[in-house]
């Protein structure tokens, strides 16, 4: 019953979005467009930033769980996080609209990080962040990610996102990647 609520709740948000307008949404608004109270929001989300990062990575892990086993978790995710941005599935757009950017960008750059520390382990069983090249990396990465979205957002972006995704796997991660196989794989 509380996870029907929590996702009802999802989707009366997500209702509010693709309604546009240029108003920012508010948690009186998605609590009545779901029925429910706002002690009944606040029991499941802490502000609708909460309820906006639940939607994304409750999206992210079923791609997770949906990724092949070819130690390509890093492309396969820029395909989705392209896909997302280019289909609007989530209504990114929307939230950019609604919601405080400053917020949104703190609460996605955390996002993301999580997304590729995920793909890092997914590829290689292990992501010490601890170690620096990987930390390195995995922030390096994360900075990447958040200004290319951004400026698809704005649209400010001269090129396909994708043809800066296969440079940037060309000239970072492959590398990257090989060194960290060499680093972590069993030795026979």
């Amino acid at each position: 019953m509380d996870n029907d609520a929590k996702h009802h709740i999802v989707a009366a948000y997500q209702q509010l979005v693709e309604e546009g307008g240029s108003q920012a949404i508010s948690v009186t608004q998605v609590a009545c467009r779901a029925g429910v109270s706002r002690a009944t929001f606040y029991y499941h989300f802490k502000d609708i930033y909460d309820l906006v990062e639940f939607r994304e990575r409750e999206y992210v892990d079923a791609v997770f769980r949906s990724l092949p086993e070819d130690g390509n978790a890093w492309s396969n995710m820029v395909d989705v996080i392209i896909d997302l941005y280019e289909t609007d599935t989530l209504h990114v757009f929307g939230d950019y609209a609604h919601l405080d950017r400053d917020i949104l960008r703190k609460m996605n750059s955390h996002f993301i990080y999580d997304i590729l520390k995920r793909c890092f382990e997914h590829d290689f069983g292990v992501c010490d962040v601890q170690d620096e090249e990987v930390e390195f990396f995995l922030v390096t990465l994360t900075y990447a990610l958040i200004g290319i979205v951004e400026s698809v957002l704005d649209h400010a972006i001269d090129a396909q996102p994708r043809e800066y995704f296969k440079k940037f796997d060309k000239y970072m991660v492959v590398p990257f990647r090989e060194r960290m196989a060499a680093r972590f794989s069993p030795v026979a």
